[in-house]
């Protein structure tokens, strides 16, 4: 059995702790979260009508439409089991258990049973969409006028 003197096992400790440390705060990296609360997604214009957007699911999960004079923003958060939605096929869909979504955020193929859920969306002094993702509306709060941007036609 080999002997350790008190400076190598003091030093041998320390730099196992240093170790373990920096395991912890670099190896568990996760993907941070977004807490930004407001969205600038851009110009009305930057959404004609027949438009989809999934340019904002990744980064902040909300996807844009545009339909019959009205701009829209809707989580990308699918309502089924919290998959990232994105779009294929000209329709909003959940790659994790294979939910999808019509243009306007209504389940079309489940195992999904629950619409998306609309965040709040106004023009700014700027002239740019801002989307307000601690403002929500369900389904049945889809009228409120704060819940979609209607187009201004010249």
């Amino acid at each position: 059995m080999t002997e350790v003197n008190r400076r190598d096992f003091v030093a041998a400790t320390a730099g196992s702790v240093a170790l373990v440390v920096m395991g912890c705060l670099c190896g568990s990296a996760e993907p941070k979260e977004d807490t930004q609360t407001t969205v600038d997604i851009g110009k009305p214009a930057d959404y004609p009508t027949g438009a989809l957007s999934d340019k904002f699911a990744a980064s902040h999960k909300l996807l844009v439409a545009s339909l019959g004079g009205k701009i829209y923003a809707m989580t990308a958060v699918c309502t089924h089991r919290k998959g990232t939605i994105g779009l294929k096929d000209g329709r909003f869909r959940c790659p994790r258990h294979g939910s999808v979504f019509s243009t306007d955020g209504q389940v079309v193929k489940g195992p999904a049973k629950v619409p998306l859920v609309r965040l709040g969306i106004a023009l700014d002094g700027k002239g740019n969409l801002i989307v307000d993702k601690s403002k929500t509306f369900k389904e049945d709060k889809w009228g409120d006028p704060a819940s979609y941007y209607t187009v201004q036609t010249r």
